[in-house]
């Protein structure tokens, strides 16, 4: 979505003008408070689009990472500045639009 974009044309600036140190791997993502398992963001998700259902297969031997993975953002925090400006709720109200929007579209070209 646009937060990371946002970060990493941060970034892209600042390679161009001061590179040493910067060309390495990246984490960009929600701050810790906003961490949510997946079944949350699809809940969520299709609350906003007010339609839908969650179908899940269990995998007894998944690895224990599924439950909720989470991205430690202090480089981008402190060498970028950067910080995310949604929040979970705006982020997945967003994404919402975006889908429906684009559903909406399909329909046009059919």
């Amino acid at each position: 979505m646009l937060e990371p974009l946002s970060a990493y044309l941060q970034l892209a600036e600042k390679l161009g003008t001061a590179p040493t140190g910067l060309d390495d791997a990246w984490n960009i993502g929600p701050d810790a408070a906003e961490n949510r398992s997946v079944r949350e963001v699809a809940e969520a998700l299709l609350a906003a689009l007010g339609c839908g259902r969650i179908e899940m297969a269990l995998e007894t031997k998944a690895p224990h990472e599924t439950h909720l993975l989470t991205l430690d953002c202090a480089k981008a925090h402190a060498l970028l500045g950067w910080r995310p400006r949604l929040d979970f709720a705006a982020t997945v109200a967003m994404t919402a639009d975006w889908y429906a929007a684009w559903d909406a579209a399909r329909i046009c070209w059919r």
